[in-house]
């Protein structure tokens, strides 16, 4: 069942995929054999130069379909209720769906905000994380305003000026645990610090728009 976190903001599901469809996930993980870095580059940039860096596999598991198909269905469950449609099942770009792990002590995604669908270069409503490791630290926090000034940067002032942005009232901190999946809503401020280990996860923007579906360096 969806949990509340903070409301019409932040959602979370423990316990997300049967125990068949999390054993097909993490088995085909196995056949992940190399992975290329994505990091931020200060020339190349959709949004701002806000630093991020994770591992992404060379090629998707031969069963990414399937595995979208089940994965989405039960985002769903959620979406219809808070944004009144449902998400793409299939075609999804790799904006819209894909595989990625941190790089122990050195991946990290600071303050940044994805754009609303009332900003220019809209996102779309929301992105999702599937964790598929538990880990002990490097959590994925929203920040409340009053939290977030330590990370406040003028690169980070100049991403927001145009954008409609709401930080939660109370700053939440949902560390990653096999089989939970988080929802949080485009507009809403959040990082990842570095942490110690892999932090293996499925994520995408799942309403981005067309025009942005195909972008591999998106925030």
């Amino acid at each position: 069942m969806w949990q509340t976190v903070c409301e019409n903001q932040v959602w979370v599901m423990d316990n997300f995929l049967s125990q068949e469809e999390l054993d097909h996930v993490l088995k085909e993980w196995e056949s992940f054999t190399s992975f290329r870095v994505v990091e931020q580059r200060q020339e190349e940039y959709l949004l701002a130069p806000i630093y991020y860096h994770s591992k992404q596999p060379q090629r998707p598991p031969r069963t990414r379909k399937q595995i979208q198909k089940f994965v989405i269905k039960k985002l769903n469950t959620l979406y219809l209720n808070v944004f009144g449609k449902a998400a793409e099942t299939d075609n999804l770009t790799h904006a819209q769906f894909y595989f990625k792990e941190s790089e122990p002590n050195v991946s990290r995604f600071d303050l940044h905000v994805e754009p609303g669908p009332q900003d220019k270069n809209s996102f779309g409503d929301c992105v999702f994380m599937l964790y598929l490791s538990d880990e002990e630290d490097s959590p994925l926090v929203c920040p409340s305003e009053e939290d977030a000034r330590e990370f406040i940067t003028d690169t980070y002032n100049k991403c927001i000026a145009e954008m409609d942005i709401k930080y939660v009232t109370e700053t939440q901190s949902i560390l990653p645990k096999q089989n939970r999946c988080v929802v949080v809503r485009n507009g809403t401020p959040h990082y990842v610090p570095t942490g110690k280990g892999i932090r293996k996860c499925i994520t995408g923007w799942s309403f981005i728009p067309r025009k942005l579906k195909n972008s591999t360096d998106a925030l």
